[in-house]
């Protein structure tokens, strides 16, 4: 039983962490000025992606480099270390 209780709570947390880290991608990048619509296209392969690597414990690091495509200039850069 216990086992089951703990692989549920994991289970529930890769879920939970993965929509969060998604959900602030696209909050920075709204906030940046910029729209979010090629991140909400690429939602689910990216949530695939996110809790693949998140369960296996492979994901360390998420680095976002937002570019505005009318100039081509870097709007900022974000690290999400993974712990």
């Amino acid at each position: 039983m216990s086992t089951f209780v703990v692989v549920n709570t994991y289970t529930h947390s890769v879920t939970y962490v993965t929509n969060k880290l998604l959900l602030t991608l696209k909050e920075i990048i709204n906030l940046s000025g910029l729209s979010p619509a090629k991140l909400a296209d690429q939602w689910d392969v990216l949530e695939r992606g996110i809790q693949t690597w998140l369960e296996s414990r492979h994901l360390k690091l998420i680095v976002l480099e937002v570019y505005n495509p009318k100039t081509d200039n870097l709007v900022g850069r974000w690290d999400l270390a993974i712990r």
